[in-house]
């Protein structure tokens, strides 16, 4: 018999699942991974495969999904951790070519995975790199997707220590010279090309992390986009604590679910709101601002309505504001407040 996991994904949907730290997102999809990977083991899933993406370096995937990359029927794991529980920031783009050499990709992934490159202003090469086993010199092999070629790799050279370079302009980068962001987005992007069977479960945890804020914004839709070009049926599950994120996926594609209380996925309308309308609708964040810059402002609006601009109390609390030394624009609420506040501090209102 199952186990339910609640709430259980919709397939062929997107699904944002946020939720302050330590409310269960990161053991949930550990949890919905494991159980659907038992159900395709037991031929009683409404899925083909499991896909699970990462974010962070450090991810909660289950030991039985990192530990045993070899069950490639059942699922991939593109994260950063590997058997001894070490992490590698180039172990998934090892396990991700493996697949890209595994299967014959067809032309329009290999364009797609072109066109991701290109928007990080790299050449859509990727250079294949294989050390030596006996010291002697390493092998290369470079995948051209706007020309593809399978490389003919001896079975003998192991793609386990393999390294991967770019080319940006004329100049040749290694993996690691690309920045954070770079990396996480390039991971997403060329997994979502070469690794998703069609009616996959798909599993990211924080696509944004270490993404600029205009990245945070298009990443999801992205990878959306991908899915739709390759016309593949993927059901994916988003955890993410970015406004950014939230806002930029349709009203018709997304479900949303916030833990700790919820318990069911629901339509929501946060498709192109701003950022502070999500955090005040589905995060519960008042504000953007700084707690302290409010409670400060407040404070002194406080003494003023009680007619307390004269006294000790006053002085020292708009004394203690001005020590945040703030510049705000004409256009912030707060603009005018803080004005009244110095005013009345110079004592010339």
């Amino acid at each position: 018999m199952k186990t339910q996991v609640l709430p259980r994904p919709v397939p062929g949907r997107v699904h944002i699942l946020t939720g302050v730290n330590g409310s269960g997102k990161t053991r949930y999809i550990s949890a919905l991974a494991d159980q659907t990977i038992d159900d395709l083991k037991a031929g009683d899933s409404e899925f083909s495969h499991v896909v699970c993406l990462s974010g962070p370096v450090v991810d909660k995937y289950s030991q039985r999904v990192y530990r045993q990359t070899l069950d490639y029927e059942h699922f991939t794991y593109l994260g950063y951790r590997r058997n001894n529980n070490l992490f590698s920031e180039t172990a998934p783009f090892r396990e991700l070519f493996r697949v890209v050499l595994e299967r014959e990709p067809t032309k329009r992934s290999l364009d797609l995975a072109g066109s991701c490159l290109q928007q990080l202003g790299l050449k859509p090469v990727v250079v294949l790199v294989l050390p030596s086993e006996t010291g002697r010199r390493d092998s290369e092999y470079t995948l051209d997707f706007d020309d593809w070629v399978k490389p003919a790799i001896p079975p003998s050279r192991s793609t386990a220590r393999a390294q991967f370079a770019f080319y940006r302009n004329d100049r040749r980068l290694f993996l690691q010279e690309l920045s954070a962001g770079e990396r996480s987005f390039l991971l997403l992007m060329l997994a979502f090309c070469f690794c998703l069977p069609t009616n996959s479960l798909v599993v990211v945890d924080e696509p944004e992390t270490s993404l600029h804020p205009e990245w945070q914004l298009t990443v999801v839709a992205t990878l959306l986009d991908i899915v739709a070009q390759l016309m593949i049926n993927a059901t994916i599950v988003v955890t993410t604590h970015s406004p950014l994120v939230v806002a930029s996926i349709s009203n018709e594609t997304s479900l949303t679910c916030e833990f700790p209380h919820g318990s069911e996925w629901k339509k929501e309308t946060l498709f192109g709101q701003t950022s502070d309308t999500v955090l005040l609708e589905h995060f519960g964040v008042v504000s953007p601002r700084s707690p302290r810059v409010i409670n400060a402002i407040q404070r002194c609006l406080t003494l003023i309505s009680e007619g307390k601009s004269k006294d000790p109390e006053f002085i020292g609390a708009a004394a203690d504001l001005e020590t945040f030394h703030l510049v705000l624009a004409e256009s912030d609420p707060l603009f005018k407040p803080l004005q009244t506040i110095r005013k009345f501090a110079r004592g010339t209102t």
